[in-house]
């Protein structure tokens, strides 16, 4: 099962959506690392979406990559904040990190 997850993600035309449920499947085998690597895609893709950041950041805290956390986690709050300012009913991630 591990080796279809890997074929997936390192195909460049796996998409967003499947990068998702390439995490969750990491996240099923305990293989945090490549949670990481599936996060990191998926943010590369969906650059603009503050939970994407939220999770990577996550991750990254679990890992113990505390300057990546740190910079995923502000990118986070920087993109939840601006979705805020237009959309004030938005789901607002620093709430959520409290």
């Amino acid at each position: 099962a591990l080796s279809v997850l890997d074929a997936a993600l390192t195909n460049p035309a796996t998409d967003a959506y499947s990068l998702l449920s390439l995490a969750e499947g990491y996240r099923q085998f305990a293989r945090v690392d490549r949670m990481e690597m599936a996060l990191a895609r998926y943010t590369r893709l969906s650059p603009e979406t503050p939970e994407a950041w939220f999770d990577l950041a996550a991750v990254q805290s679990a890992l113990n990559k505390i300057p990546e956390c740190r910079a995923s986690l502000v990118e986070s709050f920087r993109l939840s904040d601006a979705r805020r300012a237009s959309d004030p009913q938005a789901r607002d991630l620093r709430a959520v990190y409290a």
